[in-house]
């Protein structure tokens, strides 16, 4: 995904009271697999950034599909996805692609 100088790319960052086991990376996405030490718990923690062409988000998508489907631990998102799921939910005069909205819901 090229942005023309648009993103810098993604970063975790974690304390003593976590064990962290990056899973897979890129500069549009981190996946990890963390546990909590204080409540013996363990859970994904991903950090994504959306594709800001619209013509290209469906790999976005394909993307976080897969790393929201990893067994049955509990999943944090965290991050920036490009897109609506409404076009009721955007304000101003740029409309939004009804079949590129389709796709993401």
């Amino acid at each position: 995904m090229n942005v023309n100088g648009c993103s810098d790319g993604l970063a975790m960052f974690w304390n003593d009271y976590v064990n962290v086991n990056i899973l897979s990376y890129f500069f549009a996405h981190v996946d990890a697999l963390c546990y909590f030490h204080e409540i013996f718990s363990s859970c994904y923690v991903n950090g994504f950034y959306g594709n800001p062409h619209t013509n290209e988000r469906h790999h976005s998508w394909t993307l976080l599909k897969r790393l929201g489907c990893n067994g049955n631990f509990t999943w944090i998102y965290s991050g920036g996805i490009n897109e609506i799921l409404y076009s009721w939910e955007k304000e101003g005069v740029n409309d939004r692609n009804d079949h590129q909205m389709s796709i993401f819901r």
